[in-house]
């Protein structure tokens, strides 16, 4: 993972002092995938401007859409759904529009949708423009499930006596030259581990490279905390 093995040079760079490695970082995005709710984001193109208000317009379109996501979602779960749905914005004559959300309500009438669009540009930009029409390019209709519950971790009790090692060699790209370093094998450390750099705690899908100058400690979740020493002289 290459985020992994560069995080503590990086942290360097911007100075940061923390860094959170979570489990199975190599594989987060996979990971995520799985945990995900099951959901299904329909969008189409149908131009309004609030200065010819159409309710009908926003009524088919987003019957039209809920209909859609309601097919491909209710075939992959029976839990109830929850519905968010969002109009794209602009005011008339600007290249760029905003993404607006349309709570209860806020679509039923000119006034209302021209209040849900100012308060989210007004979010953006800090202020909106007065006496300027607006326009809607777009319109978003997302049908979800809840997200299924994660299983805790499974991490081994906490021990205390030292965790395993092996000791390796360490390229350090800061001193250019290799280092004497310990290598730990991640399953092997349990809660509240602290491992001071140079090190490596490796497992399947990534290695995480605790430079010299951070320690890292095992969290309750099974996530690992790399935290910078207190160097001489900081206060």
């Amino acid at each position: 993972c290459a985020a992994c093995n560069g995080a503590a040079q990086l942290a360097d760079k911007l100075g940061i002092d923390r860094i959170v490695v979570p489990q199975g970082a190599g594989v987060g995005a996979a990971l995520g995938f799985l945990a995900a709710p099951i959901s299904y984001e329909v969008t189409r193109s149908r131009y309004l401007r609030l200065s010819r208000f159409d309710p009908a317009l926003i009524k088919g379109v987003m019957r039209e859409m809920r209909a859609e996501a309601r097919r491909v979602v209710a075939a992959a779960t029976a839990e109830p759904l929850t519905e968010t749905r969002r109009a794209w914005m602009r005011y008339a004559g600007q290249g760029f529009e905003i993404a607006v959300d349309l709570a209860a309500g806020a679509d039923r009438d000119a006034p209302a949708l021209k209040a849900a669009f100012e308060a989210a540009y007004r979010k953006l930009y800090g202020r909106a423009i007065p006496g300027l029409d607006a326009e809607a390019l777009s319109w978003t209709l997302t049908l979800s499930a809840p997200a299924p519950p994660l299983p805790p971790a499974n991490l081994p009790p906490t021990a205390a006596q030292d965790a395993p090692f092996e000791a390796v060699e360490l390229y350090d790209p800061v001193a250019g030259k290799l280092s004497p370093a310990r290598r730990f094998a991640r399953a092997s450390l349990p809660v509240g581990t602290r491992v001071r750099g140079p090190a490596l705690i490796v497992e399947a899908q990534t290695t995480v490279v605790v430079a010299a100058g951070f320690i890292a400690e095992v969290a309750a979740g099974g996530d690992i905390a790399l935290r910078r020493e207190a160097r001489a002289g900081a206060p």
